[in-house]
């Protein structure tokens, strides 16, 4: 590898997490305008389910149910509590949300 192609794969690095962490502000962003009456039927349907994402999704609208401000930290905090010592249950899963 030259110095040039070394460059261009960090400049790729660099856009590629701009782009996650867009993506992130974005998911969170249409997390806190879920309408009230759509997160009770959500938490209606995952009351009786259990499982790695199903604990994070229940845990996450009841954080909204309560009229919580979601924050990019407080999503990666919550992902982070749930995957903990669960990585591989976690990465069998297409979408957490």
């Amino acid at each position: 590898m030259n110095n040039k192609e070394i460059k261009q794969g960090i400049e790729l690095v660099c856009r590629t997490s701009a782009q996650i962490k867009d993506y992130y502000e974005k998911l969170v962003e249409a997390l806190n305008n879920v309408p009230k009456s759509e997160l009770k039927k959500c938490s209606d349907y995952y009351s009786s389910k259990s499982g790695v994402i199903v604990d994070l999704r229940k845990e996450l609208v009841e954080f909204l149910k309560n009229g919580e401000t979601l924050t990019v930290e407080i999503l990666e905090n919550l992902l982070n509590k749930h995957r903990n010592g669960k990585e591989n249950q976690f990465r069998a899963y297409k979408q957490w949300f």
